[in-house]
């Protein structure tokens, strides 16, 4: 008879002190998918940070140009659109355009469309 030798598993004894991979590896993906997760939806807030940014940027460019070529500030939103070539994302943002007068600057506020991004 073949003598077991007690500090080599044998083919009973191979896996009892460690749990079994594939419940680590459950365990390890439960843990890993809500960080993940939040990851992705804060890669998504920078992005539209970024896009609002950009946006403001665009607008105050072209209400400054249009003043100093035209010496009135855009009398609407449409007119910075057909005019200077202002477009952006119209299902992400709401532009509230508000002129004041010829020679005073417009008021402009820029509102994200959703709120739970």
């Amino acid at each position: 008879m073949k003598r077991m030798n007690r500090f080599i598993p044998g083919p009973f004894q191979q896996n009892q002190h460690r749990p079994p991979l594939l419940l680590l590896s459950l365990l390890l993906a439960c843990l890993l998918l809500p960080a993940s997760a939040a990851a992705f939806r804060s890669g998504d807030r920078a992005d539209l940070r970024r896009g609002k940014q950009a946006l403001y940027d665009a607008l105050e460019r072209d209400i400054s140009t249009c003043y100093a070529l035209e010496g009135f500030y855009p009398p609407d939103l449409e007119y910075l659109k057909e005019h200077y070539g202002l477009t952006y994302d119209e299902s992400s943002f709401v532009v509230e355009y508000q002129p004041v007068a010829g020679n005073i600057r417009p008021d402009v506020t820029i509102l994200e469309k959703g709120g739970t991004r």
